[in-house]
């Protein structure tokens, strides 16, 4: 990696990669690298106190902090992004000609147990798959033509799946 940063000639199935006029940019979420809310104070030393190596981060010539996702991001991003899980799911459920459904309430539960892994919008695959995977082996074992993803209460699951009749 480091070598990729400092830039330098490598070959791949015999052709030349001069990674020196590349430029890399470094993203994360860095939950917990400082005990405030203002990022726009980090520097450096608490990326390296975060436990990024000093080489790795020494190479990186700028660091631009960003703000916290708030839950109205997340759930922006569950419905808008193509790489949401919820979209995800859904042309799988098209593929498989299974009738998929949703409500705002299911996507409000999502956001908020998204907010609480406290890992930004990279939590959101994690917590969609667990809502869903036991509901997963009955879909593909051609048992149902639906599933609605609900709200679910304490006695209930995330989804109401119908049979095939």
């Amino acid at each position: 990696m480091l070598k990729l940063l400092d830039g330098t000639v490598f070959y791949f199935n015999g052709k030349k990669f001069d990674t020196s006029k590349l430029t890399i940019v470094g993203l994360g979420a860095f939950t917990g690298i400082t005990n405030t809310d203002n990022y726009q104070k980090l520097n450096t030393e608490d990326f390296i106190k975060y436990g990024i190596m000093k080489e790795l981060i020494g190479r990186f010539s700028k660091t631009i902090p960003m703000n916290p996702l708030q839950k109205e991001d997340i759930i922006k991003i569950l419905k808008e992004s193509d790489f949401s899980p919820l979209n995800t799911y859904k042309k799988l459920f098209e593929i498989l000609v299974i009738d998929f459904k949703f409500n705002d309430e299911f996507i409000d539960y999502i956001a908020t147990l998204a907010m609480e892994k406290q890992s930004g919008a990279r939590s959101l695959k994690t917590v969609f798959d667990e809502c869903i995977s036991s509901a997963l082996f009955r879909i593909f074992a051609g048992e149902y033509k639906s599933i609605s993803l609900v709200k679910p209460d304490e006695n209930n699951k995330p989804y109401v799946l119908t049979k095939k009749l």
